[in-house]
């Protein structure tokens, strides 16, 4: 059976796998009907969301040069 291969120019940018993105991003179409207080508060969970994810990188290159060096 011969299935057709789909190219990435048929398919719109939200739904491009983005390997950078490790969370389900809130909706665009939601955040514009929420109130001042809660947009705050989502993105100051975003950002500790991001703060995790580049500590978990630092550690884990921490831990590769650690290898590498031999300790």
């Amino acid at each position: 059976m011969v299935t057709k291969k789909t190219t990435t120019q048929n398919i719109p940018d939200i739904l491009r796998f983005d390997p950078q993105i490790i969370f389900d991003p809130v909706p665009w179409y939601i955040i514009e009907h929420l109130d001042r207080n809660a947009r705050l508060k989502l993105a100051q969970r975003d950002i500790g969301v991001q703060r995790r994810m580049l500590q978990a990188r630092l550690d884990a290159a921490d831990q590769l040069d650690e290898i590498i060096k031999g300790k």
